[in-house]
């Protein structure tokens, strides 16, 4: 079994923090894009891509030092950030 690293153990608190909120749902699971995207009035609003937590907004176009390779999906919103 493989063992989470610190970065998923985080974003696994995120998701737990931000579930209280109303509007917010989880991770829906299964496979595809955005399976383990948290979703905000049903958009993604944050996900976990290849070690990477990206966040989504709807004002703001930051790409938060990373590089967009293969996030073409999320648009030209998408923040990435490093930790």
């Amino acid at each position: 079994m493989r063992q989470e690293t610190e970065s998923e153990i985080r974003y696994l608190d995120l998701i737990d923090d931000l579930l209280g909120c109303p509007g917010v749902t989880p991770p829906q699971g299964g496979s595809g894009f955005g399976r383990g995207a948290v979703r905000f009035q049903r958009k993604i609003f944050v996900m976990f891509v290849r070690g990477r937590l990206v966040l989504k907004s709807a004002e703001v176009a930051v790409y938060g030092g990373g590089p967009r390779a293969g996030l073409g999906q999320l648009g030209p919103r998408a923040v990435i950030l490093r930790g």
